[in-house]
């Protein structure tokens, strides 16, 4: 080769690649200065502007992204002679807010320092359901270059155009959008911008499709039941809502007005709750009241009451009153009685509320110092699975009393054919006697079981006065004997 054409070659070099041969600077760029930062709404890309370096060496621009965990780190380069943008098409600003920063390399390889930030404007969207709207949230754009002065605020509804639904000041940084209708798409995104609408920096979308919380279509308590001291009340609700939690509240004549008296959630229609500190021998209203998920009620049912079951004794007769419960459908009410061997139906299929029964003729079945009584009240139309209501357990003490009529008609028509002490307890020692009047013995037993049934030797006696005697033990030890007269009616 020439000796000229080398040195021709070799000033080519050195023009070109001035780092080669001792020509290198260390002088940094100057710093670029971003514009703007948006993200695109429909796609999550973002796009950051800047305004160039002023150094007229700047070969490239590095690209910046804020990284949640290792702070800012660098995602890409562009030749100065790019125009001065860059499309992030893997943002994370859909996700949140994201920063962006900017710095210029030279032909010397220097760097400048990073530029300050600009962060992207972050939309947060809530379905407040139990409120009936959306609660939308946003950080705020702040940008030396082009400040903004106002957000716009953007929807599309159900797919169809977006639009602009209003403006904000800049101050504002949360909206509650309450254009709420249930099973409906709602779409949003924040453009801040200025009152010229320069450089405008829009944030991401943010899409919700509005849930509904549906009440119950009926709800009721089905049952209130006494049970080891406190209430256990029942209740049933339609199973399509989407709402299952129950409080339980009860009405408070002292106050008066209803209190909350516990908490409960509800399965697959039906909702049970136990009032421990339930006064169960007062009738009280209580109902059912249904939360929706930010803990207001947002129905009740109907009250129902407990049923109070009490008593009261009228020689050998107990007698016994209870309240109806209230609920629905009527149910008819069976009584239950303990004599000392466990509970047994008594009567059912009653429709009253009151209910008498002669004592002394159960005497002998009496086991216990007192006969324990109670109500259930239940409807066939009541939802399946549904408990009886069921009353307090009223005690009638067992006194020792004996009661003797004073006429009988042995006519043989079952009706007060026998003439027998009516005891109220069951004696340890008996004898019972008949006689006439001029002492002639008719009747003897001591069986207390059995009575005399108005015949001597196979023959009727007439009608007229006969003598009797009593002498028994009772079951507290007390040796009781009575005398006195019996007619027998014509």
């Amino acid at each position: 080769m020439k000796p000229l054409t080398i040195l021709t070659l070799l000033f080519s070099l050195t023009v070109a690649m001035p780092g080669l041969y001792g020509q290198q600077d260390s002088i940094l760029p100057a710093v670029p200065v971003p514009e703007n930062v948006t993200v695109d709404p429909y796609t999550g890309n973002c796009t950051l502007s800047w305004i160039p370096s002023v150094s007229t060496d700047v070969e490239r621009y590095i690209i910046y992204a804020s990284d949640s965990l290792y702070g800012f780190l660098a995602i890409d380069s562009v030749p100065a002679s790019h125009p001065s943008e860059y499309l992030h098409a893997n943002s994370f600003a859909r996700y949140r807010s994201t920063g962006y920063s900017v710095a210029a390399r030279d032909s010397s390889g220097n760097r400048s320092p990073m530029s300050d930030p600009l962060w992207t404007v972050y939309l947060a969207a809530e379905n407040d359901s139990c409120n009936s709207r959306i609660n939308l949230s946003w950080t705020p754009h702040v940008n030396v270059s082009h400040p903004s002065g106002r957000y716009e605020l953007w929807l599309s509804v159900a797919e169809e155009p977006v639009a602009l639904i209003l403006t904000l000041p800049k101050t504002d940084t949360s909206y509650n959008f309450s254009d709420y209708l249930p099973g409906t798409g709602y779409c949003f995104f924040i453009i801040a911008t200025d009152e010229e609408g320069a450089a405008p920096s829009t944030s991401n979308r943010q899409c919700i499709t509005t849930g509904t919380e549906t009440t119950p279509g009926w709800m009721q308590i089905t049952a209130l039941s006494v049970e080891g001291g406190g209430l256990v009340v029942t209740g049933s609700y339609d199973r399509e809502s989407t709402m299952d939690n129950f409080i339980v509240l009860r009405y408070d004549e002292g106050i008066p007005g209803w209190s909350q008296c516990g908490t409960t959630s509800g399965f697959d229609g039906t909702v049970v709750f136990t009032v421990a500190d339930a006064d169960t021998n007062r009738i009280t209203p209580y109902a059912l009241a249904v939360l929706n998920s930010c803990g207001i009620a947002a129905d009740s049912s109907l009250p129902a009451r407990n049923i109070v079951l009490t008593s009261e004794m009228r020689g050998t007769q107990v007698n016994l009153f209870w309240n109806g419960p209230g609920l629905s459908p009527v149910p008819v009410y069976s009584l239950w009685r303990d004599a000392g061997k466990g509970w047994q139906e008594a009567a059912t299929g009653l429709s009253d509320t009151l209910w008498s029964e002669e004592l002394s003729l159960m005497a002998g079945t009496v086991t216990s110092a007192s006969v324990a009584y109670r109500v259930t009240a239940s409807s066939d139309e009541s939802p399946a699975g549904t408990p009886p209501s069921q009353s307090n357990v009223t005690l009638v003490p067992i006194t020792e009393k004996i009661y003797m009529p004073n006429a009988f008609t042995p006519d043989g028509d079952g009706l007060n054919d026998l003439f027998m002490p009516a005891l109220s307890f069951i004696p340890v020692g008996y004898e019972f006697s008949i006689y006439t009047r001029s002492g002639v013995i008719l009747f003897r037993t001591s069986d207390y079981g059995e009575g005399w049934d108005g015949h001597h030797n196979g023959s009727l006696m007439p009608s007229g006065v006969y003598l009797w005697n009593l002498r028994l033990t009772t079951p507290s030890g007390q040796t009781e004997v009575r005398r006195g007269t019996v007619t027998i009616l014509p």
